[in-house]
């Protein structure tokens, strides 16, 4: 079985970290087929850099796109012009460990089927040098994660996800719609698990940098980020529902049902916090009157764990 793997990079006036992020995939044990810079207009040096530093690395290919302001803009245009059989996003403010896609192909060689492959990864905050302060970014068991697991909580670092190139021709890429700006990477993951099993790596092999002021979402509020949420998992599942043809499973959409509550009330955490206290109430109404039982039960929950800890909970 062959590897073809094209690297994906979206980059935006990020002119002093790209270069270590292209470095660290071209540096792989496992190299890269193809790596794909896809600048979405930067105003600053960026692309004279990228051009001037990778001039005689056939293998390393700069898309300058209009700006768009949207991560899953340039990356679809990756996507659009990538060749490689299997898909990697990086991306350009993070670095892949050396053995990072060997441990990836390995899982692969091991489970054919697999549709995406991910891992966990090291997460530097801003300023920090990321060998030294680096801590997990989460803790996940190494194996499969089905789709109601990653209901729960989105498990795949964008950063490390090895995509099947042919899988995105069945469910699509990624979003652009204005309402997944929070969660257009994870959108994606939802509609992936439901075509093919994803596979999850404990083993950190990315350095994630975490450097809110620099992010597209540096000024979006958190009752935003779970309306994106709600949105994402209205969409999994019209996709269930219209884009497959047999019925989804009765347990799944019911799990849907019960994520779309918590979420609900995660947004109504997030309102009263942000003061906007009559969009809360007008939710909880809501919900109340469409959920009761369910929505006084989880109202219940949130506030007995917030008393066992306490702590709120988001």
């Amino acid at each position: 079985m062959s590897f073809r793997m094209s690297v994906i990079i979206p980059t935006y006036n990020r002119a002093p970290l790209v270069r270590a992020a292209v470095d660290s995939a071209l540096r792989q044990s496992v190299p890269p087929h193809e790596v794909l810079v896809c600048d979405d207009g930067s105003t600053d040096d960026t692309l004279a850099l990228l051009r001037a530093v990778f001039a005689e690395f056939p293998q390393v290919k700069v898309l300058s796109l209009p700006h768009s302001g949207l991560p899953a803009a340039a990356r679809n245009a990756g996507i659009a012009a990538a060749s490689g059989d299997w898909l990697a996003f990086l991306d350009s403010d993070d670095i892949w460990l050396p053995e990072k896609t060997a441990r990836q192909w390995a899982a692969i060689q091991a489970k054919p089927a697999l549709g995406l492959v991910c891992a966990n990864a090291l997460v530097a905050r801003h300023g920090d040098d990321p060998q030294m302060r680096a801590t997990l970014l989460r803790e996940v068991p190494t194996g499969e994660v089905l789709l109601a697991r990653l209901l729960e909580e989105n498990v795949v670092i964008t950063s490390s996800a090895l995509v099947n190139r042919s899988l995105l021709g069945v469910v699509g890429a990624f979003s652009t719609q204005p309402g997944f700006l929070s969660v257009e990477d994870y959108e994606l993951w939802l509609r992936v698990a439901t075509r093919a099993p994803i596979h999850y790596l404990d083993e950190p092999l990315v350095i994630y940098r975490d450097d809110t002021a620099n992010s597209v979402r540096r000024n979006y509020a958190p009752s935003c980020h779970w309306q994106d949420h709600l949105t994402a998992l209205a969409c999994l599942r019209e996709h269930l529902t219209t884009s497959r043809p047999t019925p989804p499973d009765n347990r799944l959409l019911h799990a849907i049902a019960k994520t779309q509550l918590r979420r609900h009330i995660q947004r109504c955490a997030a309102l009263y916090r942000e003061s906007c206290y009559a969009s809360c109430v007008r939710e909880l109404a809501m919900l109340c009157a469409t959920q009761p039982l369910a929505a006084a039960r989880e109202i219940a929950s949130r506030i007995f764990r917030a008393a066992g800890h306490g702590t709120r909970q988001d």
